[in-house]
C-alpha cells in the first residue's frame, strides 16, 4: 500500500486526540490562550521597563507556555541530550539557566542526566510570571539543588 507518510503521522494524531478528548480539548485551549496573548493583547504601555513589558507579554500565557513552545522548540530536546552525554560521570556540576523562564530546560535534563550531578541548578528570570511558574514546577518536583531567581541577566 503506498500511503504518503504524512498520512500515517495525521492518522496516528488523529487517533491519539480521539483517545484522550479531554487532553486534546486542554492543549488547544492553551494553544488558543497563547495564540490570543500574541495576536490580540495590546501592548504595554510604552514607558514600562523591560520586565514590566515581559511580563505582561507572559503574564496571561504562562501556565501553557511550555505545551506551545513544545511545537516550536524541536531542537532543545537533541541539545539537552548531547549536553547531558557530554556531562556523564561528573559531579558537584553547576548550572545556570539564564533566561530559563519557567524551568523546562531543567523538567528535559532530568530526563538524560540525574540532576544529582549538579550541587546547583540556577533558572534565572526577568519575567514574574515564568519564575512563578518554575517556582511551582520545582516544588512539584520535589527538586532540592534547583533555585529560581528573579532577576536580569545582564546584573546576576
Amino acid at each position: 500500500l503506498a500511503v504518503p507518510l504524512y498520512s500515517w503521522t495525521t492518522m496516528s494524531s488523529v487517533i491519539g486526540a480521539l483517545s484522550n478528548p479531554k487532553r486534546t480539548y486542554d492543549k488547544v485551549v492553551n494553544d488558543l490562550t497563547v495564540l490570543k496573548s500574541i495576536w490580540l493583547k495590546p501592548l504595554a504601555p510604552a514607558d514600562a521597563d523591560h520586565a514590566s513589558r515581559l511580563d505582561h507579554f507572559y503574564r496571561d500565557q504562562a501556565h501553557a507556555y511550555d505545551g506551545f513552545r513544545s511545537n516550536f522548540l524541536w531542537g532543545r530536546r537533541p541539545m539537552l541530550a548531547a549536553c547531558a552525554a557530554r556531562l556523564e560521570g561528573k559531579s558537584n556540576l553547576v548550572w545556570v539557566d539564564m533566561g530559563g523562564g519557567t524551568g523546562e530546560n531543567v523538567a528535559m535534563m532530568a530526563e538524560f542526566i540525574d540532576l544529582s550531578a549538579f550541587s546547583a541548578i540556577y533558572v534565572v528570570d526577568l519575567t514574574p510570571s515564568l519564575v512563578e511558574v518554575a517556582r511551582k514546577k520545582v516544588k512539584a518536583k520535589g527538586w532540592t539543588n534547583v533555585f529560581v531567581e528573579e532577576g536580569d541577566a545582564t546584573s546576576w
